[in-house]
Formats: structure tokens, sequence, C-alpha cells
């Protein structure tokens, strides 16, 4: 008579490794193609959401229609003079941001939610308008749905530099 044998010690703990995999991958899975969870605060940071406004578009495509003159501007010189006025924007910033400068301070002015800590949002739309305060790093607005944590709800403009895609950090 053939008696079924239990099944072995090993077999049980690689049974219950592969579980735990399966339903990790599944939780981060989902968590990952979640719209809700598509970008990220950072740790310990305080991010201002400025609140939607015809004044705050009217900044933030007056601010576009210049960023976008100024790129195209750029594109036209030759690849040496590009290179050249990359470093050049890199070692004197003041030179390049006297709009960008007004745009910052001027959306700082602007009524808004401060929202502290890792938090997660929903990015609802993007404005080609740069946020930087320097002219080579290429960060811009995101009209943002905070999803999780105490601002659970608040929705504003903030910077991609303090509201990045999930995963994603660029220091």
């Amino acid at each position: 008579m053939c008696v079924p044998s239990a099944i072995s010690p090993r077999r049980q703990r690689v049974g219950l490794f592969l579980w735990l995999v399966s339903l990790t991958v599944l939780f981060v899975g989902c968590r990952a193609l979640d719209p809700d969870y598509s970008s990220v605060s950072r740790p310990y940071s305080v991010t201002k959401l400025v609140a939607d406004s015809p004044e705050v578009r009217r900044l933030l495509s007056d601010a576009a229609a210049r960023d976008a003159e100024a790129d195209g501007l750029r594109r036209q010189l030759p690849d040496e003079e590009q290179i050249r006025l990359h470093n050049e924007m890199g070692l004197h910033p003041e030179r390049y941001m006297v709009e960008r400068r007004k745009l910052l301070s001027e959306m700082a002015r602007q009524p808004g939610v401060t929202v502290t800590g890792e938090q997660y949002f929903r990015i609802i739309e993007e404005s080609p308008a740069g946020c930087a305060d320097d002219p080579v790093t290429t960060s811009n607005y995101l009209k943002v749905r905070a999803t999780t944590g105490p601002s659970k709800g608040s929705e504003g403009w903030a910077c991609s530099r303090d509201v990045q895609p999930t995963g994603a950090w660029v220091m």
C-alpha cells in the first residue's frame, strides 16, 4: 500500500517563500500602476501646492512661452556654442534667471496648501513652464492631488523637483 508522504519542511519553506514573493509583487505592481501613487514627495520635505487660479494659469502660460522661445533660440546655435552656453549658465545662473526668479517669486505669493513629509500624488496636469532655481535643470510645474496623508484631497501646482515620479528621485 502506498502512503502519500508528507510535504518536506524544505518544500514548505520554498512554497511559503514563493507565496510571499507573489503577494509582494502583486502589491507593489498594483501600486506602481495606480495613478494615485504616480508621484511622491520626499520624506521630511515641505512642499507648497499652489492653488489653481486664472492668475496662476497666466503666470504658467507666460513662463512656458518664454521658456519655449529661449529653448528655440538655443537650439539654433551650433553645437559648440550650445555647450559653451550650457556651461556658462551653470557658472553664472543669475544672468539667465531674471524671468524665472520673477515666476518663482510670484508663485510663492499665491495661496496654497503646505504638504509635509512623504505623500503620494496623482498627476492631473503638466505645464512646460520651468520651476527649477537654476537655468540648467529641467524641472517643470505639475498640477497634483494628494492621495495619502494628512493633506489627502488637496490640489495644486508643485515643482516636479519636489513631487517626482515614484522611484525616480533626481538629486
